[in-house]
């Protein structure tokens, strides 16, 4: 179909055999003003006009397209800032409030400085403060190359772990999703690193996700390229030298991240970058410039957080960002005050309860460690108990590991149920009740580690210096982690994260008669011996009663038939008062 930029359809050729299937895909050519007249002149004699850009649309929902002609028109215009913008108010995200917006609605001042760069340059590297928004515009404009702007579209997601790379493929699958019908293409494959769509004859549109390691088979070349935290990657040189090469000429190009040391790689190419040596344009992104930020709001940041941390994850310029960047994300003054008056690894104590966190692993470790809680006497004081970490081994081996650290110390064990946890928690013989699964989202960690951040602040959380791993991986720890050893961090944060779902009892004398007498049970072996006057209990009639008018109760201890009775109900009473008492043990 042939539309002019005025929204006229100047023809169409649909053959009648492309309505047999639901998934024909209907190319729809915008001409420009100035070529109307020539396109036109070729339907005229039922020739095709010449080769332009089209927008992909299902077939099936020709009457919706027809009624939003001036969008397509928008979304088809040669000027990529126009179409550009039309996209922006059709996609949509998830706010921080759990709500789903459109873009254009909400773009924020770096936002849209870093857009502009990006239209006007194609290639742009951003070191951004952070919740500054630019993931999310960036997936915006990746979704938008790859159904709008590029035929055969090839567009390459990679980030310093495989699982976050994945998510930006996610994101612009939910994103994909909430289009309108007419702009949904057919889907030819997907997994978890895959989205590939119809797009018409010989024309596919691909997003592929890889984590940014040296051994990420990236051979394609791409049209758009996004490389997410950059920086923090397992050798940024490496990972640029492997990538540039798969740059188609005419593509682009997102390089997003956050500052990790001064005098690093990226560092120097961000320099550089501002001199105009490298093809990207250096943009750098505050945390003012955005909405319902502002000096007053940064400087009670600062209060709450503490200067260092702030000036690490908000900075104001690129220099401050590269100069705070590689300090670590646990005050060394804080680990060790937590040192100071810890408990060292003992046996469980009587009466004592515990909370057991479990951080599995595969290729890496599998960590946990043990919180004490504190008693109703004590003062709210958290100590690890005891710390394990098992490297190298099988699943049988961990599941093993983890039953007999559950039965060594009373109290829930906390296991994490993303990736391969999952099949050890399928398989734990433990009493469900006992048992806590744990997901972990980007949110729900970053919850954990400030968690653990307040609990060290408040002197409320211990570790002897016998768990030096545990320490050494505290005091390593950096944001991003994609290229740190973190298990034991990891572990330590599930537990401070459920840290109130144990609680220390305290131990005390079951009184069994008073338990049988209040739960209707049957009488304690005293009453045997006592005189009752019930008329409807088991002790009716046992001991013999004389009344004023001269009757008796029936009891008759010289009755050998009374006296058997009296040994069974002593028996039955007996034998009820230990299966009791064993179960309140």
């Amino acid at each position: 179909m042939w539309i002019g930029a005025n929204g006229d359809v100047l023809g169409r050729y649909i053959p009648a055999a492309a309505f047999k299937s639901a998934d024909t895909v209907l190319h729809v050519h915008v001409v420009p003003a100035d070529a109307v007249d020539a396109v036109r002149a070729a339907i005229d004699i039922g020739a095709y006009p010449a080769d332009s850009p089209y927008i992909p649309v299902l077939l099936d929902s020709q009457d919706e397209l027809l009624d939003n002609l001036p969008l397509v028109c928008r979304l088809g215009s040669p000027d990529a800032r126009e179409s550009l913008t039309a996209w922006l108010e059709l996609w949509t995200f998830i706010d921080e409030d759990g709500r789903p917006r459109t873009l254009a609605d909400s773009l924020w001042e770096g936002q849209r400085r870093f857009l502009e760069a990006l239209l006007s340059d194609r290639h742009v590297l951003s070191i951004k403060s952070r919740k500054v928004g630019l993931s999310t515009l960036v997936c915006a404009h990746a979704a938008w190359t790859a159904r709008i702007r590029d035929v055969n579209a090839s567009v390459h997601l990679l980030s310093y772990r495989a699982d976050a790379a994945q998510e930006l493929l996610r994101t612009l699958r939910r994103g994909f999703e909430g289009l309108p019908s007419f702009l949904r293409l057919p889907l030819l494959r997907e997994t978890s690193s895959v989205l590939c769509f119809a797009a018409g004859l010989a024309d596919t549109r691909t997003l592929k996700a890889f984590p940014a390691t040296p051994t990420a088979a990236i051979e394609a070349t791409s049209s758009h390229l996004v490389l997410d935290e950059w920086a923090h990657t397992f050798d940024p040189e490496a990972i640029w030298a492997a990538v540039e090469p798969t740059l188609a000429p005419r593509s682009s190009s997102v390089l997003i991240t956050t500052a990790r040391t001064a005098g690093d790689f990226v560092h120097d190419y961000y320099r550089r970058s501002e001199l105009g040596e490298t093809r990207h344009k250096a943009v750098f992104v505050s945390v003012l410039e955005r909405a319902e930020r502002s000096r007053e709001w940064l400087e009670q940041k600062r209060r709450q957080e503490g200067k260092a941390r702030t000036l690490r994850n908000y900075p104001l310029t690129a220099e401050e960002a590269f100069a705070y960047a590689g300090d670590p994300y646990f005050a060394a003054e804080l680990l060790t005050t937590a040192q100071r008056d810890a408990l060292p690894a003992q046996p469980a104590t009587r009466g004592d309860r515990y909370l057991k966190s479990w951080d599995v692993g595969r290729m890496d470790a599998s960590v946990c460690v043990v919180l004490r809680a504190p008693s109703e006497q004590e003062a709210e004081v958290w100590h690890v108990a005891d710390y394990k970490r098992l490297v190298g081994e099988n699943f049988p081996t961990i599941q093993r590991a983890i039953e007999a650290t559950h039965r060594q110390y009373p109290g829930p064990t906390v296991v994490e149920a993303n990736s391969i946890g999952l099949p050890i928690l399928q398989n734990l013989h433990l009493p469900a009740n006992e048992l806590i699964q744990h997901t972990t989202t980007q949110a729900s960690k970053q919850a954990m580690l400030t968690e653990i951040e307040i609990q060290l602040q408040q002197e409320t959380l211990k570790i002897h210096p016998a768990y030096q791993q545990l320490l050494v991986e505290l005091a390593d720890y950096r944001l991003p982690d994609g290229s740190i050893t973190q298990d034991s961090v990891m572990a330590l944060g599930f537990a401070v994260a459920n840290r109130h779902r144990a609680h220390a009892v305290t131990l005390g004398r079951i009184n069994t008669e008073l338990l049988y007498e209040l739960n209707d049970l049957g009488p304690p072996l005293a009453w045997l011996d006592r005189q009752k006057l019930t008329s409807n209990g088991l002790s009716f009639g046992l001991v013999r009663v004389e009344f004023e008018d001269g009757s008796c109760t029936h009891y008759d201890p010289d009755d050998p038939a009374d006296c058997r009775r009296v040994e069974s109900l002593r028996a039955e009473t007996e034998a009820q008062r230990l299966q009791l008492q064993e179960s309140a043990e």
